[in-house]
């Protein structure tokens, strides 16, 4: 249950990011349940590589 919920909060936060533009992103993709969609938000979202 407690894992359920965690991922429902990390979700919420990565497509809130949809609107946002970051000056540094941080991504633990080690995670199996990580996907690739989520990859493509926050890097479309960063203004510099």
């Amino acid at each position: 249950k407690t894992q359920f919920l965690l991922i429902i909060i990390y979700t919420i936060i990565i497509y809130k990011l949809q609107s946002s533009t970051l000056n540094i992103a941080v991504l633990n993709i080690s995670k199996k349940d990580f996907q690739i969609k989520f990859i493509y938000i926050i890097y479309s979202r960063v203004k510099t590589l």
